[in-house]
């Protein structure tokens, strides 16, 4: 009998512990499925002059920052003179300033409360001295994320 018992408690505390390893793995597939900074941008295509790249800025604490010069540039450390444009959320600074304060990018919906780009270019400036013409075609991916911009990027 203390055999019979034993086993039917250790198959409970397997049930019991592989039940907990499922709601773990559960739990950490929560959220948004690329916070890693290291993912923060990402490019689509490039070409001479040309390029497009989507920027993660789904944090509400971080600043993902960009270097135009070297667009394959994973995210610059705060303090890093190279970048050029940072984005958090609805937020994108160039290095002479706040980009949603001088011109709103972007056109709100009160009815979906979604962000729509404005049909605009930008020119911003370089760390290095070169212009860019700046073009955000979308906020969102392809999966409805927020914060995921997807930008156009051409060399002047």
């Amino acid at each position: 009998m203390y055999t019979t018992l034993g086993k039917e408690y250790f198959m409970k505390e397997k049930v019991v512990f592989l039940g907990c390893v499922l709601w773990v793995l559960i739990l950490s597939s929560c959220g948004h499925p690329r916070t890693s900074l290291g993912e923060a941008i990402k490019i689509l295509t490039t070409q001479e002059g040309f390029f497009t790249f989507q920027v993660n800025a789904t944090s509400e604490t971080d600043w993902i920052r960009v270097d135009l010069d070297k667009p394959g540039t994973k995210n610059l450390p705060e303090g890093n003179p190279g970048w050029d444009l940072a984005f958090q959320r609805v937020e994108i600074k160039t290095r002479r300033g706040n980009l949603s304060e001088e011109n709103t990018w972007y056109d709100y919906d009160m009815v979906s409360h979604k962000v729509s780009p404005v049909d605009q270019t930008w020119d911003i400036s370089s760390s290095e001295g070169n212009i860019f013409s700046l073009r955000i075609l979308n906020y969102y991916d392809s999966e409805g994320t927020s914060g995921i911009y997807t930008l156009e990027i051409r060399m002047r």
